[in-house]
Order: structure tokens, then sequence, then C-alpha cells
């Protein structure tokens, strides 16, 4: 028994060091923290995804409210309605008031909202002369003229990048017709002195070619009229003009 007793204890104190009594971990209770509950109306928005690039982009600038351009062109005759029986007896009727010409005008433009421009222009044109037969007769013509209208534009599209619009005006021309009459080559009547300043207007169709913040650029077609009297002379001048313009914002 001593034996068995003297065993045990030095089994005891041989064992190693790395044994320890067991003693067990101390629990910790987990807090509850109860999950509070908002009603989804009051919930607040979930956080909004990155805009796309696009919505990045500049707005477009404001229009600039003034115009003032310079246009050049093509001027074609399109009549002449003389009452000529002063001049031709027993005759009236259509005549050309020159060949193919040019002219130019300048013309300021305050863009009073996004359909509608108002100004003032001032233009001239200048007609080579024509030469025709009328009545067994040979009239040569050439014309000039000088025009001061109030002027505008009628914007049909105005929410379109090309803009299309009505320009028109009314005002006043001054204008002066030189003819010669021929019978057989001899020259019968010399028109040289017919000069007069008459109501005048014109309507067309423009289309914006190109505009940036600063400058325009538009082709215009339009179809002029004017009425002269002067010396028992009466007569209702048209032509037709093409004509680019240019301008600049501001």
């Amino acid at each position: 028994m001593k034996k068995v007793l003297w065993a045990v204890c030095l089994a005891v104190l041989a064992a190693p060091s790395w044994a320890e009594p067991y003693a067990p971990s101390q629990y910790v209770p987990v807090q509850y923290v109860p999950v509070q509950y908002v009603p989804a109306q009051y919930a607040p928005a979930p956080a909004a995804s990155a805009p796309a690039a696009a919505e990045y982009e500049t707005a477009p600038a404001v229009r600039k409210r003034n115009l003032f351009s310079l246009g050049a062109g093509l001027v074609i005759p399109a009549g002449l309605s003389l009452n000529k029986g002063d001049i031709v007896p027993g005759t009236d009727g259509d005549v050309k008031a020159g060949g193919p010409g040019g002219g130019i005008e300048l013309q300021y433009l305050n863009f009073l909202n996004e359909r509608f421009a108002l100004g003032v222009e001032f233009g001239g044109t200048v007609l080579t002369e024509e030469t025709e037969n009328y009545y067994g007769y040979e009239i040569k013509t050439k014309s000039q003229t000088l025009h001061g209208m109030i002027s505008g534009r009628l914007y049909v599209n105005p929410n379109n990048k090309n803009l299309v619009y009505v320009p028109f005006g009314v005002g006043f021309v001054q204008g002066e017709l030189d003819g010669d009459i021929y019978t057989g080559g001899v020259k019968r009547f010399v028109l040289n002195d017919f000069s007069d300043t008459a109501p005048a207007g014109y309507i067309g169709l423009g289309v914006e070619l190109e505009r940036t913040e600063e400058s325009l650029i538009s082709l215009e077609a339009r179809y002029h009229m004017a009425w002269f009297r002067k010396s028992g002379i009466s007569a209702t001048y048209s032509y037709v003009s093409i004509m680019l313009k240019a301008g600049g914002l501001f």
C-alpha cells in the first residue's frame, strides 16, 4: 500500500508544467439592443446614385438679345408693271427693270422673345442693263434702289438646332430707272429721270446655318415689292433677292 501511494505522489510531481487545473471561461452575456422600427413613409430616402455624365454638361447659354448683321447676294428682277401710255401709246404691261444684279444690306435686330425679333435695316440694289422687245419697240433698262425699313424675323421652330424663320420688312425705297426705247435702231425715248421714293415691303424665308454664343450665319430668300407713281407714270416694281448674312450677337 505504501508503494502505491509513493507511486502516485511521484507521478503528480513528474506531471508537465503546462498541465493546469481546468477553469471554465467566464460567461459574458451579449447585451440585447432592440431594432427600432421606422415606418416606411418616414424612412430616409436611399442615397441617390451618381447622375449620368450627360447631366453634368453645361446648360446652353441664354441667347444674346441683339444682332448686327451684314448681308450680300444676288438680285433677280421679277417684273416692272408700268402704265406706259404716256411713253408708248396704247401699251400697258410688264417690262424688266434691268438684268440680274447684286444687293447689300445692314440690319440690326432685337430678339424680343424666342420667336420674334424686330429692328431696322438699310440696303441697296443695282440691276444690270437688260434689253427686251415690247410691242415692236426695243427697250433697254437698268435700275438701282436704296431702302430703309422696319424689319423683323418670325421663327417657325425656335426650339430646334437649325432655326427656320420668316423675314419681313415694311418701309420706303428710293428707286431710279434708266431706260432707252428704240424703233428701227433709232432711239425714240429716254427714260433717265424716273426717280421716286415709294412705299415698299418684302417677305421671305430664311434658315440659320450656324449660331454660336457670339455670331450667327444665315441664308435668306426674299420677295420685294415697291409702288411708284410720278408724272402720270405708275409702276409696281418687284424683285427676288438671295443673300448670305453674317453677324455678331451682343
